[in-house]
């Protein structure tokens, strides 16, 4: 049996089901003495094969990781308020630290100025006036509790978790 998945099916899918089918895929490659970079023969155009070269294991940490992994994963949600760490030369210009008033949506995306950031660093950089930010150190969530919490904390735990998996 063959299964095709096209980007944007994988970009939508959970992260755990991802991680989950990967894992599964390198193990049946493995059973079956697969090399683990061999391609699908005739995948059809648009549509993408999984590759298990060492430069595709990158660790979560490497990895382009959107807030929606975020979301599917459970670490943030809907209507969580955001906000985020003004550059120094920024907030003294300004008088603030932070920008606020920002949620995540239901798509776990964040609205800044009428534009829809998928990641965090695009963000951090829009709201610093385009000046280098890391968005997983400049942008935090409020959480249930009330506390303020770095991007970077909850991808160490999607990393963790990642990680968990694949040692299972």
């Amino acid at each position: 049996m063959s299964i095709y998945l096209s980007q944007q099916e994988l970009e939508h899918m959970p992260v755990t089901l991802k991680s989950d089918l990967k894992h599964w895929l390198k193990s049946r490659q493995h059973q079956q003495s697969l090399k683990p970079n061999s391609k699908a023969v005739g995948s059809p155009s648009g549509q993408l094969t999984l590759d298990f070269n060492k430069a595709s294991c990158k660790s979560r940490h490497q990895q382009r990781i959107k807030l929606s992994e975020l979301l599917d994963a459970g670490l943030i949600s809907p209507k969580m308020p955001v906000r985020v760490r003004l550059r120094r030369e920024i907030a003294d210009e300004l008088g603030r630290i932070y920008i606020n008033g920002m949620v995540v949506s239901s798509n776990g995306c964040v609205v800044y100025n009428g534009i829809e950031y998928e990641r965090p660093s695009p963000l951090a950089m829009a709201v610093n006036q385009d000046r280098t930010a890391n968005g997983w150190e400049y942008v935090e969530v409020k959480t249930r509790k009330g506390n303020w919490v770095r991007l970077e904390e909850l991808r160490s735990l999607l990393n963790t978790d990642s990680t968990n998996k694949k040692h299972e």
